[in-house]
Order: structure tokens, then C-alpha cells, then sequence
């Protein structure tokens, strides 16, 4: 069995190999009551650097971590856009339509346009991507001009919230000389801040 020493401090029964451990750690302030040889045995220990735990080495790694974590939470909580006051919000079902095979006809289709906001919808323009498409857009009643690639005249229609409207879209395939598959766009302008322009899609395969 080791041998066993009583600290003179506070009675404590110490390994006499830890006795200067224990008053470097218990006792700083009272180690002048050991010899000189303990002393200088103490000094040699509490000088002697410690190995670092992965513990200790962990401590400043987490540390870094909670302040980036933080401090990112705080850049993106100032850094935010603010939510957009209430607004028309544009909504066209469908958004593509295919006609299939076609013969040298006119065609056309309805596009459902709502505006699933909580104010007003403003509609800025309609134009398309070719001569060979043209639309026009129905509400309360009344019906806008026909819009196409070129030349279109200034228009704006305001839809009220949870309106609807219709925009037809026209096909001429006597445009093309040739046969085989086009696809051709409606764009549609409106005050949505989430999305200005609304892009319709056509597509038609000549025969």
C-alpha cells in the first residue's frame, strides 16, 4: 500500500508521492509551511505543463462555433428583406398548352388569370415572341386590344383581388411556310412584385 501523509492544512490523508500536488492545488497560499526540499518539488510540478485533454482542446473549437453561429443569425435576421407590403399576386392556369397536330387553321386557347392577392392586380402590357401569336385579355366585360410581337399599343387593366380574367391566346399558322413543331411565348406584365413578368407557352406541330 502506498504511503499515506496527512496534510498539516486541512487533515486530509494524501499519497505522500501527491502531497505536493495536493497543496499546489488545495493549498497555494500555505505552502510555505513545507520544506524547503517540498516546495521546490511543488514549484518543479505546478511548472510542468499539463498535457491538454481533447476536452480542453474542444473548449475553444465549440466556442468559435456558438459565436459564428450566432453572429450568422443575427446577419440574416438583419440582413432579411422585409416581407413585401400586400400586393396582387398573379396566378394563369394553365401556364403551357400544346394544340398538337394542326392544319393550315387558325387556332386558339383560354388561359385563366387570377390575382390570388389580397390588393388590386395591375396588368402592364401583353406581347408575344411572333408574329404568328397573338392575345388579347378579357375582364369584366370588356376585352383589350389583340398584343403581338411588334407595334403594341400602351394598356393597363387593374383586376381586383381575388378577380379573374381570361386571356386568349391566337395561333396562325399560315405565318410559316414550313411544317413541323413550334413553340412560341405570351408575356404578361403585371404590379406583382414577386414575379413582373408571367410567361405563358404554346407549342403546335405543323402538318
Amino acid at each position: 500500500m502506498a504511503e499515506q501523509k496527512r496534510c498539516p492544512e486541512c487533515g486530509t490523508s494524501v499519497k505522500t508521492a501527491n502531497l505536493t500536488d495536493h497543496y499546489a492545488r488545495v493549498h497555494p497560499r500555505a505552502q510555505l509551511k513545507l520544506t524547503r526540499e517540498e516546495r521546490d518539488a511543488i514549484r518543479r510540478d505546478v511548472s510542468r505543463p499539463r498535457p491538454s485533454s481533447s476536452m480542453d482542446r474542444r473548449i475553444p473549437a465549440i466556442a468559435l462555433l456558438l459565436v459564428a453561429l450566432v453572429g450568422g443569425g443575427v446577419y440574416a435576421y438583419t440582413s432579411a428583406p422585409a416581407a413585401p407590403a400586400a400586393s396582387g399576386r398573379i396566378s394563369v392556369n394553365p401556364t403551357v398548352w400544346d394544340f398538337g397536330e394542326i392544319q393550315q387553321v387558325d387556332v386558339s386557347h383560354n388561359f385563366e388569370v387570377f390575382n390570388l392577392g389580397s390588393t388590386p392586380l395591375r396588368l402592364d402590357g401583353i406581347s408575344t415572341s411572333c408574329m404568328c401569336t397573338s392575345a388579347e385579355f378579357a375582364y369584366n366585360g370588356a376585352t383589350s386590344p389583340r398584343f403581338g410581337q411588334h407595334n403594341n399599343p400602351p394598356w393597363q387593366l387593374t383586376i381586383a383581388a381575388d378577380g379573374r380574367g381570361v386571356l386568349t391566346v391566337f395561333y396562325d399558322p399560315t405565318v410559316h411556310p414550313e411544317r413541323g413543331h413550334f413553340q412560341r411565348d405570351i408575356y404578361i406584365l403585371s404590379s406583382d412584385p414577386a414575379q413582373r413578368e408571367v410567361t405563358v407557352t404554346i407549342h403546335v406541330t405543323e402538318v
